[in-house]
């Protein structure tokens, strides 16, 4: 009986993992998916059509029940969009900043320096 419960433990914690996990993986799907929408200008067709592909294959594979399948899925896609990753921010700050002076910049990020200057 011991036994059988230990193994019964086993078994839920296989089937917890399996699905925190597939909510990782579809948490990814969503931001990912929602970010191409947003900023998928920012990427050559060959970019876009990679990272469509790779949520593809997240997708179907969050449909098996293979944790460790659904895992490579998800690093691959996190790998395929380091670069989509860097270029939104770029664009974003730039975007933040755009007429921006030096000097306006720094006041906003350090206004105690202005008042320690005068």
């Amino acid at each position: 009986m011991l036994l059988e419960n230990a193994q019964q433990a086993g078994n839920d914690m296989q089937i917890r993992l399996l699905q925190e996990t597939k909510v990782d993986a579809q948490r990814l799907l969503d931001t990912c998916s929602q970010a191409l929408k947003e900023d998928g200008f920012l990427l050559s067709s060959t970019n876009h059509l990679a990272i469509q592909t790779c949520l593809k294959n997240l997708e179907e594979t969050i449909e098996q029940h293979d944790r460790d399948h659904i895992i490579l899925k998800i690093q691959e896609l996190q790998t395929i969009t380091t670069d989509f990753a860097a270029k939104r921010m770029t664009h974003h700050v730039s975007k933040v900043l755009q007429g921006e002076r030096l000097c306006d910049i720094e006041a906003k990020i350090s206004p105690n320096r202005q008042a320690h200057a005068s």
